[in-house]
């Protein structure tokens, strides 16, 4: 029976710690071990989590939690709790979210059929107790799911949490969550996995997000230092993925990705950080090489966001030759 770690972040979440554990302590599938890491959380989020615990006696011995002595974030909490993982396949949970409680048996049965690495589901969005949206998983290829990623388009999710992934895949490939990185990290680690990892999915919607949690670690207002987390995330996708040799598809999506995040910093009004993003984009394609000129120089945005437009369809009409 393959072994399977929920790793766990926790930071300010005693309103919701009990329903994500309770969901995590009842799952259907036995062979699970549990990594908490408490990220110097202020509420009394592990008090109530050492609470649900005591009610679940035989899951004790496969739960641990680590406290880490001062705050350092979400790319921080996944990265520890990622190095002591012994999975052989992990999840990634938020803490104020909450899985069906037979959404490992499903993914790790999913994963023996289809001898895979990653194993994507459909998710629900929720608030105030209710489902308010579900999106199913990306039918397609991994390559084309990767390069709408990439594109920065909005067409697709990039989370982390709710997938199945090999734990090898991280190890073999060298890829861990950077301190630092919160505000994308998610983007900083998806791309890398799916450049070198084998996906499925399942349409079970197996995984609940919540969306009225205005104190967790993405709902922090959109300042200088999570701007500048999103371009080292975007940096460091890109300095690992040009490495490798990359198929014309996934070098337009990725230089497309960085030029939008340009339009994100101006959108926003961090011009400096804009300028000092774009004098580090080599672009190799002449339709982002104008679009990228735009961007530059051009204060009209609306007229920015037409080339935007025209380059996502551009983008969608390769992905759907590549399935």
């Amino acid at each position: 029976m393959l072994k399977v770690s929920i790793l766990v972040p926790i930071y300010g979440v005693e309103q919701f710690i009990e329903q994500c554990a309770i969901s995590l302590f009842e799952q259907t599938y036995a062979n699970i071990e549990y990594i908490f890491v408490n990220d110097c959380s202020k509420d009394n989020s592990i008090g109530v989590l050492k609470k649900v615990i005591n009610n679940y006696p035989q899951r004790k011995e496969q739960i641990q939690i680590i406290a880490h002595e001062q705050n350092k974030g979400l790319g921080a909490a996944r990265r520890t709790a990622l190095l002591k993982a012994k999975g052989d396949y992990i999840i990634h949970v938020d803490s104020d979210d909450y899985i069906a409680s037979d959404a490992v048996e499903i993914l790790v049965k999913k994963v023996q059929e289809a001898h895979v690495d990653i194993v994507d589901c459909a998710f629900a969005e929720v608030a105030k107790g209710k489902i308010v949206h579900s999106k199913l998983p990306f039918h397609g290829t991994t390559e084309a799911y990767n390069a709408l990623i990439m594109s920065r388009s909005g067409m697709v999710t990039n989370h982390i949490w709710g997938r199945l992934i090999k734990r090898s895949l991280y190890e073999e490939n060298q890829i861990l969550n950077e301190e630092g990185i919160d505000l994308g990290e998610d983007y900083s680690v998806l791309p890398k996995l799916l450049c070198d990892g084998k996906r499925c999915y399942v349409d079970n919607i197996l995984y609940f997000y919540r969306t009225d949690n205005g104190t967790s670690y993405m709902n922090s207002c959109l300042s200088t230092k999570n701007i500048v987390s999103c371009i080292k995330a975007q940096q460091s996708v890109y300095d690992f993925l040009m490495k490798k040799n990359l198929s014309s598809l996934t070098k337009y999506s990725l230089e497309l990705g960085m030029l939008n995040l340009v339009m994100f910093c101006r959108k926003n009004q961090y011009e400096y950080l804009k300028s000092n993003l774009y004098k580090t984009i080599p672009l190799d394609y002449v339709d982002l090489k104008v679009y990228g000129k735009m961007l530059k120089h051009s204060s009209l945005h609306y007229f920015n966001l037409l080339i935007k437009a025209f380059l996502t369809r551009k983008i969608l009409r390769k992905v759907e030759r590549h399935g």
